[in-house]
């Protein structure tokens, strides 16, 4: 609808389709449809389901949500020495744990709220794909949203991408204040009391260490931050990293819920066209750097209205991808 590429559009179908995958799995859903092929799928959901493909198709529609059109996660903008110590502790933890057996503890995320990610535990050499970390952050906000700090959780989940034929577990934790999360995932099914133990440990650390509030405190920069008076907004994404960063939207105090939507529409579909004009129709950039600029100009239909002149830039090279308002 605002002119998404051929694989754009895969890859929106495809996190749908993961959805369904993430709570029933392939081999599941294979079965289902093997015996009859006309079986209406709908039967077999939950209202939960449809509630978060709501969500999902709410997220990829109606909100400003580059996550699926950059491939990439949005990172928490924080101290660089906060961070490393953040994730030093997380993995001193995991050297401390003695009653945690070797393995057991596949992945450790914390993760700030809007899905930004903060620090991620993983083997060496492996990583979760984006769109398996997308499904999982969109469940966790939008599934769990009303847990407190003192609830957790131990959820099955598929993640397709990873082993679209099987379930590891999800070790949820919702930390105090602010509502950042601890996940833990396991490839086994009776590994909760040792994860809670690790989980129980970490908090403890990072909170007397005051690495939780920094975490709690970090709540993005704005455009205003920057010493660049003519750009209004941009996105940054390393591709190393498969992460990105961008200001927080701001709007003005007196603007409705319904024209935020609106708004957030608006830079989506500014932030598709820019991304178009550098990437073909299958995704790829036109040459491995490329640079190209779009123009807009439109008179003001109300008297009170200021006629819009705003240039956006596409910048891709081996290592970055910028687009800039």
């Amino acid at each position: 609808a605002r002119g998404e590429t051929s694989n754009e559009l895969f890859s929106q179908l495809d996190f749908l389709h993961s959805y369904l995958l993430s709570s029933l799995s392939e081999r599941k859903l294979s079965k289902i449809f093997s015996k009859r092929q006309n079986f209406d799928l709908r039967n077999f959901l939950e209202s939960t389901d449809f509630e978060n493909l709501n969500e999902i198709c709410s997220l990829l529609c109606e909100r400003f949500y580059p996550d699926t059109l950059l491939g990439a996660l949005r990172s928490l903008s924080m101290r660089k020495s906060y961070r490393a110590q953040l994730h030093e502790a997380m993995s001193q933890q995991l050297i401390k744990e003695k009653d945690l057996p070797r393995g057991t503890l596949l992945y450790g995320l914390i993760v700030a709220p809007d899905n930004k990610l903060c620090s991620v535990l993983r083997p060496k050499g492996h990583t979760l794909h984006t769109t398996d970390l997308h499904l999982l952050f969109c469940l966790i906000f939008h599934r769990f949203q009303n847990l407190d700090d003192s609830q957790e959780l131990w959820v099955p989940i598929c993640f397709p991408k990873f082993n679209a034929n099987g379930f590891l577990y999800g070790y949820i934790k919702f930390l105090s204040k602010g509502n950042s999360i601890l996940v833990l995932i396991s490839a086994q099914k009776d590994a909760f009391f040792s994860l809670k133990s690790f989980a129980d440990h970490l908090i403890k650390d990072i909170t007397d260490n005051g690495l939780l509030e920094e975490v709690h405190k970090s709540k993005g920069f704005k455009i205003s931050d920057i010493p660049a008076p003519l750009v209004h907004h941009f996105i940054y994404k390393s591709k190393k990293h498969v992460q990105y960063v961008m200001p927080e939207l701001e709007f003005h105090s007196d603007v409705e819920p319904e024209q935020v939507i609106e708004l957030e529409r608006k830079f989506m579909n500014y932030y598709q066209q820019i991304h178009n004009s550098v990437v073909r129709d299958d995704g790829l950039p036109f040459n491995k750097s490329c640079l190209n600029f779009i123009r807009w100009d439109s008179d003001a239909n109300e008297p009170c209205e200021e006629p819009i002149a705003m240039l956006g830039l596409g910048w891709i090279t081996p290592k970055f991808e910028l687009y800039l308002i």
